[in-house]
């Protein structure tokens, strides 16, 4: 075996490492919440040392990070994908978003609850920020085509509806009994059609 088969089998071996962390902390923080999640739960969950995990990702916090930053890549994947399929009315396409929406933070086998979590507020700011600018990146590509709004600002437009929906979902994923999923994509749907969507985009007028 040479030298370069060597370090291949050991890059592999640190990828899986990496990623067999990374599923075991979002389901142990899906669980148990980023407080009271220890670095130990982790590690025991991916079957490794602990030691591992402060190789890859330095401490809990980053760990979280990893996770949460590959929930907001998927998230955004999940909505524009939910948005840009065929839809006969612009209320039909603020639905689709809402759903994806709810239904990616509600679902106990997806990462997307981190995001929404009260208990990491350093972590949780960035994150935002993070959406925040993607949605105003979307907003401002969508518009030219009359599918959102011009005369609102893109900056504080995105940023409203991210926390916004922030807070709905982190006041929801609490206690899910204080409202109906039905009930929350309903709303959330509305509250964006009547804040951001033109009433009549281009595509939905052919």
């Amino acid at each position: 075996m040479n030298f370069t088969t060597i370090t291949t089998a050991r890059d592999r071996s640190r990828e899986d490492s990496r990623q067999r962390l990374l599923e075991a902390a979002a389901e142990v923080f899906a669980k148990q919440g980023f407080t009271k999640t220890k670095a130990t739960d982790i590690a025991s969950r991916a079957g490794v040392a602990v030691g591992t995990l402060y190789l890859h990702f330095g401490d809990k916090e980053g760990i979280a990070r990893a996770v949460a930053e590959d929930a907001v890549t998927e998230l955004r994947a999940r909505l524009r994908s939910a948005v840009e399929r065929k839809h006969t009315t612009v209320e039909e396409a603020a639905h689709a978003h809402a759903t994806a929406l709810v239904d990616f933070v509600a679902s106990p086998s997806t990462r997307g609850r981190l995001l929404f979590a009260n208990d990491a507020p350093g972590l949780r700011g960035d994150l935002l920020d993070a959406m925040a600018a993607a949605q105003e990146a979307h907003i401002r590509e969508r518009r030219r085509d009359g599918y959102f709004r011009a005369d609102i600002d893109a900056t504080v437009a995105a940023q409203a509806l991210v926390g916004m929906q922030s807070r709905v979902l982190t006041w929801w994923l609490e206690n899910p009994r204080r409202a109906s999923r039905k009930s929350v994509i309903d709303t959330l749907a509305k509250l964006r059609l009547s804040g951001i969507h033109a009433r009549q985009p281009e595509e939905f007028k052919r």
